[in-house]
């Protein structure tokens, strides 16, 4: 059986019961912040932060245009980039684009930190066709190394998604 993790912030990681507690709640119309369920009972400013957002997005405020998720090659955001943006899939990392280059080159297993900006949730699969563990990054989310991330995802991402926030039911069902 698969596993997932969530990450917001600075890649603190949060329980999937969690995510699912919030997004039923929000699902049901409720404010999650003032009534302090799921992801507002966290304290911390990060997560009244990533509440308040989550709040913002299922009440169909408007997003971001430029809102995207950026993986590289290496730690600390250096190396090869590549930006996606909302609704962009990738069933298989074996040949992506690398920005700044004309040559497609394999991405798979070769991830080693990302950035989610705007509105943006990223969701990655350690393998090709969404299979194996996945990893959802919140919007904001910057990991500058995954190796410290849920068992080590440094190099094992090989499919992802950019959804919208109102799009994680898909992801937990």
């Amino acid at each position: 059986m698969a596993n997932s993790a969530v990450l917001f912030g600075d890649g603190k990681e949060v329980a999937p019961a969690v995510m699912q507690e919030t997004l039923k709640a929000l699902k049901a119309g409720k404010d999650i912040l003032k009534e302090g369920i799921g992801l507002a009972k966290i304290l911390g400013g990060e997560a009244q932060d990533v509440a308040k957002n989550l709040n913002k997005w299922f009440k169909g405020d408007p997003l971001d245009p430029n809102s995207q998720a950026i993986i590289y090659k290496h730690a600390d955001f250096t190396g090869d980039a590549r930006g996606f943006r909302f609704g962009e899939t990738v069933t298989d990392y074996q040949r992506i684009h690398i920005s700044g280059t004309l040559f497609d080159e394999s991405w798979s297993d070769e991830v080693s930190s990302v950035k989610v900006s705007g509105g943006a949730v990223f969701v990655v699969w350690e393998h090709a066709n969404f299979g194996g563990n996945r990893l959802v990054f919140m919007p904001g989310t910057s990991v500058a190394d995954l190796r410290h991330v849920g068992g080590g995802w440094h190099d094992q991402v090989s499919s992802s998604k950019v959804i919208l926030a109102t799009e994680l039911g898909t992801i937990f069902p």
